[in-house]
């Protein structure tokens, strides 16, 4: 904590500058050891504004602020995974749909089906163990 206006550090920084920011206060996001960014805070005309209550709630935040951004990335990678996949799935049934073993079968509003139902796909496996999703060969009563 100290004044930024007259950090040397910030010399010539156009932000610091042009922002007149007198006092400025950030934490890391860090995640599994991963940096993911900085929470930041800044204000204006006023030097030595943050206290140490001010950075230990800072500090405070940004661990689960780094879980959520690392969870919202990995949304963001799932779902693009998912959707590329959904796609390549909707591409190939369209192909299928070409040849003439599938043209009674395949037609428009089934391509259109798989694409609507394949993120679902998983979905009745939820309950279902390990030991039966992963069995070699066929399924037998038992």
């Amino acid at each position: 904590m100290y004044d930024a206006a007259s950090d040397g550090r910030f010399e010539g920084a156009a932000s610091i500058v042009s922002g007149d920011i007198a006092s400025a206060l950030c934490a890391p996001l860090e995640h599994q050891g991963e940096r993911l960014g900085v929470i930041y805070a800044n204000t204006r005309g006023t030097t030595s504004a943050f206290t140490q209550d001010d950075r230990e709630l800072l500090v405070a935040l940004g661990g689960p602020s780094a879980i959520a951004s690392k969870n919202a990335q990995q949304v963001r990678e799932i779902t693009s995974t998912q959707l590329a996949t959904i796609f390549a799935l909707s591409k190939l049934a369209e192909k299928l749909a070409r040849q003439p073993k599938y043209t009674e079968t395949i037609d428009s509003a089934y391509v259109e089906d798989v694409y609507a139902a394949a993120p679902l796909h998983d979905i009745g496996k939820v309950d279902i163990p390990d030991r039966i999703l992963q069995k070699p060969g066929k399924l037998t009563p038992e």
